[in-house]
Protein backbone atom coordinates (compact mmCIF):
# COMPACT_ATOMS: atom_id res chain seq x y z
CA UNK A 1 0.00 0.00 0.00
CA UNK A 2 3.13 2.39 1.06
CA UNK A 3 4.79 1.58 -2.18
CA UNK A 4 1.95 2.33 -4.52
CA UNK A 5 1.02 5.06 -2.54
CA UNK A 6 4.58 7.10 -2.84
CA UNK A 7 4.61 5.73 -6.39
CA UNK A 8 1.24 7.67 -7.26
CA UNK A 9 1.97 10.77 -5.23
CA UNK A 10 5.15 11.53 -7.38
CA UNK A 11 3.82 10.33 -10.64
CA UNK A 12 1.16 12.99 -9.76
CA UNK A 13 3.11 15.48 -8.91
CA UNK A 14 5.34 15.37 -12.21
CA UNK A 15 2.13 15.46 -13.86
CA UNK A 16 1.10 18.28 -12.25
CA UNK A 17 4.50 20.19 -13.01
CA UNK A 18 4.57 18.90 -16.38
CA UNK A 19 1.02 19.76 -17.59
CA UNK A 20 1.21 23.38 -15.80
CA UNK A 21 4.30 24.87 -16.95
CA UNK A 22 2.46 25.48 -20.67
CA UNK A 23 -1.27 26.94 -18.88
CA UNK A 24 1.91 29.18 -16.39
CA UNK A 25 3.60 30.83 -19.06
CA UNK A 26 -0.05 31.56 -20.53
CA UNK A 27 -1.76 33.21 -17.79
CA UNK A 28 0.76 34.76 -15.68
CA UNK A 29 1.02 37.79 -17.55
CA UNK A 30 -2.46 38.38 -16.22
CA UNK A 31 -0.25 37.85 -12.44
CA UNK A 32 -1.86 34.20 -12.05
CA UNK A 33 -1.39 30.40 -12.12
CA UNK A 34 2.49 29.66 -10.54
CA UNK A 35 3.29 25.91 -10.36
CA UNK A 36 5.48 24.96 -7.44
CA UNK A 37 7.29 21.73 -6.77
CA UNK A 38 9.52 21.13 -4.30
CA UNK A 39 10.72 18.71 -1.04
CA UNK A 40 10.79 19.36 2.38
CA UNK A 41 11.83 18.17 6.11
CA UNK A 42 9.17 17.65 8.93
CA UNK A 43 9.48 16.99 12.61
CA UNK A 44 6.31 15.46 13.52
CA UNK A 45 4.64 15.00 17.63
CA UNK A 46 1.22 12.85 16.82
CA UNK A 47 -0.35 11.66 20.22
CA UNK A 48 -2.08 8.35 20.39
CA UNK A 49 -4.71 7.46 23.21
CA UNK A 50 -5.63 4.43 23.45
CA UNK A 51 -9.84 4.27 25.10
CA UNK A 52 -10.02 0.30 24.55
CA UNK A 53 -9.36 -2.16 26.28
CA UNK A 54 -9.56 -0.56 29.36
CA UNK A 55 -7.72 1.00 31.13
CA UNK A 56 -6.19 2.16 27.91
CA UNK A 57 -3.09 4.45 27.87
CA UNK A 58 -1.49 7.14 25.92
CA UNK A 59 1.48 7.88 23.74
CA UNK A 60 3.26 9.74 21.07
CA UNK A 61 4.79 9.40 17.43
CA UNK A 62 7.78 11.65 17.74
CA UNK A 63 10.61 11.97 14.93
CA UNK A 64 11.33 13.44 11.88
CA UNK A 65 10.34 12.48 8.77
CA UNK A 66 10.99 13.80 5.43
CA UNK A 67 8.47 14.56 1.89
CA UNK A 68 7.68 16.33 -1.28
CA UNK A 69 5.39 18.75 -2.08
CA UNK A 70 3.18 20.37 -4.86
CA UNK A 71 0.92 22.90 -5.52
CA UNK A 72 -0.64 25.62 -7.56
CA UNK A 73 -1.75 29.43 -7.29
CA UNK A 74 -4.67 29.69 -9.33
CA UNK A 75 -5.12 33.29 -8.46
CA UNK A 76 -2.61 36.07 -8.07
CA UNK A 77 -2.15 39.81 -7.05
CA UNK A 78 0.34 41.81 -5.84
CA UNK A 79 -0.62 41.54 -2.48
CA UNK A 80 -2.88 38.50 -1.97
CA UNK A 81 -3.15 34.35 -3.30
CA UNK A 82 -5.04 31.97 -3.34
CA UNK A 83 -4.09 28.20 -4.43
CA UNK A 84 -3.62 24.39 -3.02
CA UNK A 85 -0.81 22.46 -1.96
CA UNK A 86 -0.60 18.34 -1.99
CA UNK A 87 2.26 16.29 -0.15
CA UNK A 88 3.41 12.89 1.08
CA UNK A 89 5.64 12.42 3.76
CA UNK A 90 7.05 9.74 4.94
CA UNK A 91 8.22 8.58 8.54
CA UNK A 92 8.52 5.25 10.23
CA UNK A 93 7.95 5.73 13.61
CA UNK A 94 6.20 4.60 16.42
CA UNK A 95 5.50 3.48 20.29
CA UNK A 96 4.38 1.38 22.80
CA UNK A 97 0.86 1.90 24.51
CA UNK A 98 -0.42 -0.68 27.02
CA UNK A 99 1.16 -3.39 24.77
CA UNK A 100 0.61 -2.56 21.79
CA UNK A 101 3.02 -0.84 19.36
CA UNK A 102 1.48 1.35 17.14
CA UNK A 103 3.30 2.42 14.11
CA UNK A 104 3.30 5.54 11.55
CA UNK A 105 4.15 5.13 7.72
CA UNK A 106 2.91 7.70 5.82
CA UNK A 107 0.99 11.38 5.67
CA UNK A 108 -0.87 12.50 2.48
CA UNK A 109 -2.17 16.48 2.68
CA UNK A 110 -4.61 18.33 0.44
CA UNK A 111 -4.90 21.56 1.44
CA UNK A 112 -6.68 24.73 0.08
CA UNK A 113 -4.41 28.07 1.24
CA UNK A 114 -4.97 32.00 1.12
CA UNK A 115 -2.13 34.73 1.80
CA UNK A 116 -1.37 37.90 1.40
CA UNK A 117 2.29 39.24 0.73
CA UNK A 118 3.94 41.67 3.77
CA UNK A 119 6.55 42.46 1.61
CA UNK A 120 7.12 42.35 -2.47
CA UNK A 121 8.81 38.36 -1.71
CA UNK A 122 7.48 37.90 1.91
CA UNK A 123 3.89 35.97 1.84
CA UNK A 124 2.41 34.71 5.09
CA UNK A 125 -0.83 32.55 4.52
CA UNK A 126 -3.41 29.97 6.22
CA UNK A 127 -4.12 26.50 5.06
CA UNK A 128 -6.73 23.68 5.64
CA UNK A 129 -8.24 20.30 3.96
CA UNK A 130 -8.07 16.87 4.01
CA UNK A 131 -5.17 14.67 5.61
CA UNK A 132 -4.58 11.05 5.38
CA UNK A 133 -2.58 8.83 8.03
CA UNK A 134 -1.07 5.47 7.53
CA UNK A 135 -1.03 3.72 11.17
CA UNK A 136 -0.50 0.22 11.93
CA UNK A 137 -0.74 -1.67 15.86
CA UNK A 138 1.31 -4.83 16.50
CA UNK A 139 0.94 -7.45 18.78
CA UNK A 140 1.54 -10.77 18.73
CA UNK A 141 0.06 -10.28 14.98
CA UNK A 142 -0.29 -6.37 13.00
CA UNK A 143 -2.77 -4.63 11.74
CA UNK A 144 -2.61 -1.71 9.23
CA UNK A 145 -4.80 0.77 7.77
CA UNK A 146 -5.23 4.45 6.12
CA UNK A 147 -6.84 7.09 8.22
CA UNK A 148 -8.93 10.12 6.56
CA UNK A 149 -9.36 13.38 8.95
CA UNK A 150 -8.29 16.99 8.34
CA UNK A 151 -5.93 19.36 8.88
CA UNK A 152 -5.21 23.41 9.44
CA UNK A 153 -1.96 25.59 10.05
CA UNK A 154 -0.30 28.30 8.27
CA UNK A 155 3.20 28.70 7.24
CA UNK A 156 5.67 31.38 4.84
CA UNK A 157 7.36 31.64 2.03
CA UNK A 158 10.44 33.83 0.94
CA UNK A 159 10.79 34.20 -2.81
CA UNK A 160 14.75 34.04 -3.77
CA UNK A 161 14.75 34.17 -7.56
CA UNK A 162 13.51 31.15 -8.81
CA UNK A 163 12.68 29.15 -6.18
CA UNK A 164 10.90 29.31 -2.66
CA UNK A 165 11.84 29.01 0.86
CA UNK A 166 9.46 27.90 3.37
CA UNK A 167 8.39 27.28 6.80
CA UNK A 168 4.77 25.62 7.66
CA UNK A 169 3.13 24.56 10.66
CA UNK A 170 0.11 22.09 10.50
CA UNK A 171 -2.35 20.61 13.37
CA UNK A 172 -3.82 16.79 12.11
CA UNK A 173 -6.69 15.15 13.56
CA UNK A 174 -7.90 11.98 12.41
CA UNK A 175 -10.51 10.83 15.14
CA UNK A 176 -10.89 7.57 16.64
CA UNK A 177 -10.11 4.69 14.87
CA UNK A 178 -11.65 0.82 16.02
CA UNK A 179 -10.01 -2.23 14.79
CA UNK A 180 -9.34 -5.56 16.21
CA UNK A 181 -6.17 -7.03 17.15
CA UNK A 182 -5.32 -10.56 18.66
CA UNK A 183 -8.71 -11.36 19.12
CA UNK A 184 -9.36 -8.13 21.13
CA UNK A 185 -11.43 -4.86 19.98
CA UNK A 186 -9.46 -1.64 20.50
CA UNK A 187 -10.09 1.94 19.89
CA UNK A 188 -7.48 4.91 19.68
CA UNK A 189 -7.82 9.04 18.85
CA UNK A 190 -4.88 10.32 16.67
CA UNK A 191 -4.02 13.71 16.55
CA UNK A 192 -0.47 16.07 16.19
CA UNK A 193 1.37 18.32 15.05
CA UNK A 194 4.17 19.21 12.36
CA UNK A 195 6.61 21.63 11.31
CA UNK A 196 7.90 21.82 8.32
CA UNK A 197 11.03 23.68 6.82
CA UNK A 198 11.88 23.24 2.70
CA UNK A 199 12.26 24.54 -0.92
CA UNK A 200 10.02 24.80 -3.42
CA UNK A 201 11.12 25.15 -7.38
CA UNK A 202 8.57 27.52 -9.81
CA UNK A 203 7.48 25.84 -13.01
CA UNK A 204 7.18 28.28 -15.53
CA UNK A 205 7.83 32.36 -15.13
CA UNK A 206 6.54 34.40 -12.59
CA UNK A 207 6.72 38.21 -13.10
CA UNK A 208 5.67 39.00 -9.74
CA UNK A 209 8.76 38.04 -7.92
CA UNK A 210 11.87 36.50 -10.78
CA UNK A 211 13.97 38.86 -12.93
CA UNK A 212 11.74 38.84 -15.66
CA UNK A 213 10.37 41.51 -17.98
CA UNK A 214 6.63 41.11 -18.41
CA UNK A 215 5.91 40.50 -22.02
CA UNK A 216 3.71 43.03 -24.16
CA UNK A 217 0.78 41.93 -25.47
Amino acid sequence: MLQILARTSVALLLLVAAGGAQSVKAQNYDGDGVVRVGLFAQGQWLDIDQTLPLPGGSGEFSGFAGGITAGYDFWRTSRFVLGFEADLSIGDISDNVAGTNYGMDYLVTLRGRAGVYMHPNWLVYATGGAAWLGVEAQGVAKVADTLTGWTVGGGTEVDWRHMILFAEYLYTDFGSHSYTLDGVAERANYNGHLMRVGIKFKVGDDYFHDDYVRPVK
